[in-house]
């Protein structure tokens, strides 16, 4: 294999051509994202003076590997606990095992995970790939625009897997594998989430950093006060994250972001036990494919030695961060097993 093309410049992308580049220096590595940035739903924006995460909240780093992956100078633990949500908007202190893990942020945002993995890697932005030829052993990447991306001789697949079956869908290979492919990844469905960033110029204090639904009875999945990180909200301002559930989000998912905040601020105000004052900030943020309900099927992906490879949160079943990573990695380990 002399070049590998990387669909998607999330995590799972980043760190396997990340260490393919340490582990493997020859080998000619392009990365193709869609958006106009790295890293996914690793995603950080600035609505001054506020600053917040509005998909992945933080990452976790349960092994020295992962550890060692997210830059010690920067990286800030969020040491706040997360407590319990319940359906009657009740809140209970959370599981202490839990809560003992670090949280890692950074105080411009989770974002710069993504930059930091990026680091020295060929990536083409807002650059989607549409279709799939193949030609003998190799592999020739056509644009969302219809322009060819050139021919490789491998290709890691890493957006979520309804795009990946669409595009396949449109790509052109043999009719028998590409049910199979179809086959494999049909089981990965996700759940939409709406993100909302709320700022308040008065101050929320609270012993929690933020509020989990785990039992999925609530219309708000996570409530966060983003405020607790650093560089996130001004002295005597307060930074809410509301993620809302599958079901309410995909019922209020065409609502102009003007009316979402007067239909979340009473779900709030009912949680916190108070009325909040008018939010200064209201910000939308819709993730169509946030969280993963269940694993593809992984075996039968990697079962076939065409050049085709995979990894990202379908894969895992969890839209969690450090597994995305961990999935990047074990593609490069199969990657670097067929060179």
């Amino acid at each position: 294999m002399q070049r590998l093309a990387v669909i998607g410049a999330g995590p799972a992308g980043l760190a396997a051509a990340q260490r393919l580049h340490a582990s493997w220096p020859e080998l000619e590595i392009s990365i193709f994202e869609k958006s106009r940035g790295v890293g996914g739903r690793a995603a950080t924006r600035s609505r001054p003076p506020f600053r917040f995460d509005h998909g992945a909240q933080y990452v976790k780093a349960t092994t020295p590997a992962l550890a060692s992956a997210i830059a010690a100078e920067t990286r800030h633990d969020i040491t706040q606990p997360v407590w319990l949500l319940h359906a009657d908007s009740q809140i209970t202190p959370g599981d202490p095992a839990q809560n003992i893990e670090a949280k890692w942020t950074y105080a411009d945002g989770l974002t710069r995970l993504g930059r930091e993995l990026a680091a020295g890697l060929s990536i083409h932005l807002e650059t989607g790939v549409g279709q799939l030829i193949q030609h003998g052993l190799q592999w020739e990447l056509i644009a969302q625009d219809s322009g060819s991306l050139g021919r490789f001789d491998g290709v890691l697949l890493t957006p979520p897997a309804p795009q990946l079956r669409t595009m396949l869908a449109a790509s052109v290979l043999p009719a028998e594998r590409q049910a199979q492919i179809d086959a494999a990844l049909a089981p990965a469905s996700y759940r939409r989430c709406l993100s909302l960033a709320l700022g308040y110029a008065t101050p929320i204090e609270r012993p929690w950093y933020a509020l989990i639904n785990a039992d999925r009875q609530h219309p708000i999945a996570w409530l966060a006060r983003e405020h607790a990180k650093p560089g996130r909200a001004p002295a005597g301002s307060s930074l809410l994250i509301a993620q809302m559930s599958p079901g309410w989000s995909l019922a209020h998912w065409a609502t102009p972001v003007e009316d979402l905040s007067g239909a979340i601020q009473p779900l709030i105000d009912a949680i916190l036990g108070e009325t909040l004052p008018a939010p200064v900030l209201v910000d939308r943020q819709g993730w169509r494919y946030a969280l993963p309900e269940a694993a593809a099927d992984g075996a039968a992906l990697h079962a076939v030695n065409d050049g085709l490879f995979w990894a990202g949160d379908y894969l895992v079943g969890q839209g969690r961060v450090h597994r995305a990573i961990e999935s990047g990695w074990a593609a490069a380990e199969r990657i670097l097993a067929r060179r």
